[in-house]
């Protein structure tokens, strides 16, 4: 029977899995139970039914009298998203499960019932119902490329292969930890930054729209000319309070065109990509970590047992950079057509020689793994180091900027005070 009859019978067997809680999931929410043991010991936990007396007849079946079965009420809930984080999780738990000699469906089965999430539970024991069908792994995750990607199916198909598939979900595991740690690293580079200068305008708006106008209805009844610095903000904050609201909406509309044009225009893309990378500073963080993550997604890949050019195909989609994304195909294009790997990446002219270097060396010693794991730890420890670095740098920076908008704020309106006496006359 094929895999695709198989999964004819997929609600049947999930069914089994769920018992009576499946026939309406969305109806399941997550208790707090508070009980007593076989000890005699109080103990506390969290369990995901479909109603109290079902978690109280679980309970039971443990061994533990319930005291006390409420609802859990959470006003910020992310019960209803699987995240990233979440199916990194999942490759670390896979991984040491299996290596522990456990099953794959009992591995599945042990993961889904030590969840939180309950679309994150459904999804683990629908991939055991998969496998359980007759299903490979492999299989049964591409039913779900919104969560796991070509990148993940292709290794775990290696690593069913090969029978490693342990080793396979430790290195999917350890490839999206450090993945997130160089994200990490990129997002605190670029939001960082903005979102000291967002503080800065907002406060900024904020004394335009609420004490200058105060302070101009003072010096209204002054009757004297007011100082050039005072009356340039008194008309700022005037101007702020009338036309504000058409600069939000403007700038509003013309981010959301920008968008929409951008998910729709391939040359947009490609300027916006082009422009990251010529960005002073930041453009060369971005490019050192598009080249870490290519050569640790390329290495993992490899490692695998995938073939080289296959690799470059599924790395090109895993560069979120549209020059690189071409870079990858035309390295691949070049491989398979008999060149060294070196020369092909030398061509595109995206790499630096340090990374042409060390990959000519892994080819002519057969190292060709180690080698892209190694340029992958200095470029990952050039960001951190880079990332560090102009953190130190930008907080003098920003803090005097903050200074001078909110100094030349108060001294233009405290300005005409100190020449009180003069003003009056």
């Amino acid at each position: 029977m094929s895999c695709q009859r198989r999964l004819a019978s997929r609600e049947r067997i999930t069914k089994l899995q769920f018992n009576a809680k499946s026939e309406n999931n969305m109806k399941q929410s997550t208790y707090i139970w508070q009980g007593v043991n076989k000890q005699g010991e109080r103990c506390y936990g969290e369990t995901i039914s479909a109603d109290s007396e079902m978690v109280k007849a679980f309970l039971l079946k443990q061994g533990i009298l319930p005291i006390k079965i409420s609802k859990k009420i959470a006003l910020f809930s992310a019960n209803n998203k699987i995240l990233f984080k979440d199916i990194t999780l999942f490759a670390r738990q896979m991984a040491t499960l299996l290596a522990a000699g456990i099953s794959i469906t009992k591995a599945l089965d042990i993961i889904a019932h030590t969840q939180t999430k309950i679309i994150f539970t459904q999804l683990i024991l629908t991939l055991k119902a998969d496998v359980t069908a007759g299903c490979s792994m492999t299989e049964a995750l591409k039913q779900h490329p919104k969560y796991f990607n070509k990148f993940f199916c292709n290794l775990i198909e290696a690593g069913e292969k090969s029978g490693k598939l342990e080793q396979i979900f430790e290195r999917i595991a350890q490839y999206r930890e450090k993945y997130t740690l160089l994200k990490t690293k990129i997002n605190k580079a670029l939001f960082y930054p903005a979102t000291i200068l967002t503080i800065a305008i907002l406060i900024c708006s904020g004394l335009l729209i609420f004490v200058v106008p105060q302070f101009a209805t003072l010096f209204q009844s002054f009757g004297a000319e007011l100082p050039l610095m005072t009356r340039m903000i008194v008309k700022l904050g005037d101007g702020v309070q009338r036309y504000g609201w058409i600069f939000l909406l403007g700038f509003a509309i013309f981010l959301t065109t920008i968008k929409i044009i951008k998910q729709r225009s391939f040359r947009l893309n490609q300027f916006f990509d082009h422009w990251q990378l010529k960005l002073p500073i930041i453009g060369n963080i971005l490019q050192k970590a598009i080249i870490a993550s290519f050569s640790r997604t390329l290495a993992t890949l490899f490692a695998s047992g995938i073939p080289l050019i296959e690799s470059l195909h599924t790395v090109a989609n895993t560069t979120g950079n549209l020059l690189y994304l071409n870079a990858s195909h035309q390295i691949s294009t070049a491989v398979s057509s008999g060149q060294t790997l070196k020369m092909a990446i030398q061509q595109t002219q995206l790499f630096s020689p340090l990374v042409a270097q060390m990959i000519s060396v892994g080819e002519e010693s057969g190292t060709l793994e180690s080698m892209l794991l190694k340029i992958s730890d200095i470029y990952e420890d050039e960001v951190n180091n880079s990332v560090d670095s102009l953190t130190t740098l930008l907080e003098p920076f920003i803090m005097l900027l903050l200074g001078v908008l909110v100094g030349c704020l108060v001294i233009a309106m405290y300005l005409p005070i100190f020449q009180l006496g003069s003003v009056i006359r």
